[in-house]
């Protein structure tokens, strides 16, 4: 009888199902009137990040294109998603796509407007009585679909939806940027009025059904705020992917099974506001939920061999999804040893080339082929890519045209496209020609507004340095260095302050969460101040020091702060203490407006990075100085004429946490 119970257990865990449906549509019916994408790049993304935690590729339905009209779609939701999906099992639906608001054809939005995905056959423009948005597929019709989807897997259920689209947004640069996905122009009838508010900024496909006590849960993920366009970015290759898809399947596919959703929202936010940094994503449903119940594999601390090439090349089965990148160092140990720092590897070598799910490793001594496949491979030393930057130049100043190209030269990070631009300079004054110089980012963000100075160096010198530090920064705010035995965390506690003769007192504190908003977004308003809680989750004793990433691309240091009397020796924390900061490091945040980040840096000795900001990379470094350090100073210096080539970061060095958040007026 005992047998039988454990039989049935194990049939019944193995019918739990684990479903997805991919949607992409980057070659529109011409005769829709929207442009094409670069969907099609996000395919392999989601699929290899699904197929990494534990789906199987013929449980994944992909239809592109043609195959993804409105009818389409709903029949693979219908036929596949929900007629394949079991109770207690899970299910995930990403759409790749164009997205539209459109006029409300039944009175149940407040601004008017439905949010809507654009099927492969559904046109950008109204026309009365000819188009009126039939073939847009509304949220209400897409939240409806996923209700059937969560009561066929009942309450023990989970549904996970990635919708890397936008509905609406404050206009874009034009040709030469970074492809967008939607448009700013409803799908409404000439001089349409809404009676509503149309400056809402929440996404949503949640059930109006009434009880969901039945229901699986779900969550979904939104590449960008109702009245933000969303914009494509590039993977390691330079393709064109989404920057939804492209964020999230880098973070799902490291997730581990007590992932949260909040978790892996906060990570996403992290990695767009490298590539994205004006774009908000957002988050509804049940975040603080383990990810899809938990039913994941993994992520898994070593690599194994995928295939051995020869004795001095093989291929593992970890890429650039993992973040693991050319010249990584990689070491190979007896199978079952947790602590590689204490065993002696039984090869080394360094990734020379990676692709989504693997790499391939040049051992620097032979391997025997038996002896590759029957080992576990540590990273040593992590390599986190390289800076790079794409610039269009529309200048009719030939002299100043001349001397920018010419400067631009010296850096090799930096190519000069006609299509693709991460930052576009151009002249800002139409009605002066000539007379303005203007530099502005893939996502509308003015980096340079100002007078073209007689003499053309000055300003040469001026566009160059705005540019060298739109790129560190957009490098230092996406990366991650992680270590479980430097785990630390902090938090922000916001309090009203009063003045104590010339300094600034704690007066009163509040909650932080009335600070979020219900797409799980921190809002800071200019001029709230906030202490900071620091927490040490590791197994170490631990320094700390913190830096601030500002929407303008300026990088301070918060902690320890100059102003204070400090120093670095002085912000240590034990392990599994929490400390909070005092009156001295209370943060006041000000303009400009925008997506910031929070980023502490944790190592064992304490870190000074700030004569290295103060010198930008020329400052010395002492021998207690952590290995990232280093590599924040190449961000300096390879912003600069040393090319992308940024420098490894040992395992076990340093620990980075970072918290991302909105200034708003």
């Amino acid at each position: 009888m005992i047998l039988m119970g454990v039989m049935l257990i194990v049939a019944y865990a193995q019918a739990q199902s684990k479903i997805a449906l991919i949607v992409a549509i980057g070659n529109y019916d011409p005769s829709t009137g929207w442009s094409n994408i670069s969907s099609q790049n996000d395919v392999p993304l989601i699929k290899a990040a699904l197929i990494k935690q534990g789906f199987s590729e013929k449980d994944i339905l992909v239809i592109r294109d043609a195959q993804a009209t409105k009818d389409g779609i709903l029949k693979a939701i219908n036929e596949h998603l929900i007629a394949k999906s079991t109770k207690d099992g899970i299910a995930v639906f990403h759409y790749s796509g164009h997205g539209q608001q459109v006029i409300d054809n039944n009175g149940d939005e407040i601004d008017g407007y439905d949010e809507a995905l654009v099927s492969y056959n559904a046109n950008m423009r109204y026309q009365k009585g000819i188009y009126e948005g039939e073939n847009h597929l509304r949220d209400e019709e897409l939240g409806a679909k996923m209700d059937e989807l969560r009561k066929k897997l009942g309450a023990k259920g989970n549904v996970m939806v990635i919708l890397d689209a936008c509905h609406s947004g404050t206009g874009t640069r034009g040709d030469g940027i970074k492809k967008h996905r939607g448009s700013d122009k409803p799908c409404a009838p000439e001089g349409y009025s809404p009676k509503g508010n149309n400056n809402g900024e929440k996404n949503s496909i949640v059930s109006n059904s009434g009880s969901t006590d039945k229901m699986a849960s779900m969550v979904s993920f939104f590449g960008a705020s109702p009245n933000e366009l969303n914009y494509e970015t590039e993977d390691e290759n330079h393709n064109g992917v989404g920057s939804l898809s492209y964020a999230f399947s880098r973070v799902f596919s490291n997730a581990g099974k007590n992932s949260t959703y909040r978790g892996i929202f906060d990570k996403i936010k992290v990695e767009m506001s490298g590539f994205a940094p004006r774009q908000t994503p957002q988050a509804e449903g049940q975040l603080d939920y383990t990810i899809l119940g938990g039913k994941i594999n993994g992520k898994t601390e070593y690599y194994k061999v995928e295939k051995w090439k020869s004795d001095k090349t093989v291929t593992i089965n970890g890429g650039e999804l993992l973040g693991l990148y050319a010249n990584t160092k990689v070491a190979f140990y007896d199978i079952d040893i947790k602590d590689f720092s204490k065993a002696k590897p039984k090869a080394t070598g360094k990734i020379t080339s990676a692709g989504l799910t693997n790499a391939e490793v040049t051992l620097d001594n032979p391997l025997d082929k038996n002896t590759a496949l029957n080992s576990w491979i540590y990273v040593t030393e992590k390599n986190y890519g390289k800076i790079s930057l794409k610039v269009k130049m529309e200048v009719s100043n030939a002299s100043l045209k001349n001397s920018i190209n010419e400067e631009l030269k010296k850096y090799p990070f930096i190519t000069i496209v006609n299509e693709g631009a991460d930052l576009i300079i151009d002249e800002g004054n139409k009605h002066s020609r000539g007379s303005q110089i203007k530099i502005t980012s893939n996502s509308d963000y003015v980096l340079l507004d100002e007078t073209v100075n007689s003499n053309i160096e000055v300003t040469t010198e001026s566009i160059i340095s705005k540019i060298k530090d739109y790129s560190q920064a957009n490098y230092i705010r996406g990366l991650e260095v992680s270590d479980a035995k430097l785990d630390v965390k902090f938090e922000f506690i916001p309090i009203e302050t009063t003045e104590n003769g010339d300094k600034i007192v704690e007066k009163s504190r509040g909650d932080i969460k009335t600070k979020y908003d219900s797409s799980g977004v921190l809002i800071i308003k200019a001029g709230e101040a906030f202490k900071i809680k620091v927490t040490n989750n590791g197994t170490k004793d631990l320094y700390f020091t913190i830096i601030d990433i500002q929407p303008d691309n300026k990088i301070n240091l918060v902690v320890p702060n100059a102003e204070t009397g400090r120093t670095a020796n002085d912000y240590f924390i034990k392990r599994g203490e929490s400390k909070e900061l005092g009156d001295d490091d209370i943060v006041v945040f000000y303009p400009p407006t925008g997506n910031e980040v929070f980023k502490i840096i944790a190592t064992e000795k304490p870190l000074d990075l700030s004569s290295i900001i103060s010198t930008r990379g020329s400052g010395s470094r002492g021998e207690n100085d952590s290995p990232f350090s280093a590599l924040f100073a190449e961000t300096f210096k390879s912003s600069g004429s040393r090319g992308p080539a940024m420098p490894n970061v040992p395992q076990g060095s340093a620990n980075v946490y970072s918290i991302t958040f909105k200034i708003v007026d």
